[in-house]
């Protein structure tokens, strides 16, 4: 089965697959549908190579990414309930440099953000802070290279 068709049967309520061609709207596909949209702010390149699709052997996801451009991000919607006690945030992401910075790579206003600083992932949440850090197991990242963040 495809990677959406596995995610839409756990009925996300939040599930952006990054797949519009052009605009401003960041297209919510999950349960809480269009009061899910979010917006795309700065400069952003649609129909990138996705972190499934391999086009050499024409295998995997065939679905597109969005290269945001320095400074250029995606806002979801604050006012969002997350239902029950739990929740999972997902996403691959890849970045073409090591940044001089730490990067906000996903905020949900008031639940819990991702940061990036080129050596370790940052997931902040309930107030407090969980670092990646490197190991054998959790080696260092690499550019050009796609990351698949699941906390749950």
């Amino acid at each position: 089965a495809s990677y959406s068709l596995l995610t839409f049967g756990n009925s996300p309520i939040l599930y952006y697959r990054l797949d519009e061609s052009s605009g401003t709207d960041l297209e919510n596909s999950g349960t809480f549908g269009a009061a899910g949209n979010g917006v795309y702010s700065g400069t952003v390149n649609f129909g990138q190579i996705g972190a499934l699709e391999d086009r050499t052997t024409k295998t995997g996801d065939p679905n597109p990414a969005v290269y945001f451009s320095p400074g250029a991000f995606a806002t979801m919607p604050n006012d969002i309930s997350v239902f029950g006690n739990s929740f999972t945030i997902e996403f691959w992401f890849k970045v073409n440099e090591t940044p001089s910075s730490s990067l906000t790579l996903l905020t949900l206003e008031g639940l819990a953000s991702v940061e990036f600083d080129g050596t370790e992932l940052t997931l902040n949440i309930g107030g407090q802070s969980i670092k990646s850090g490197t190991s054998e197991n959790n080696p260092e990242f690499s550019t050009n290279e796609w990351y698949f963040l699941g906390s749950a």
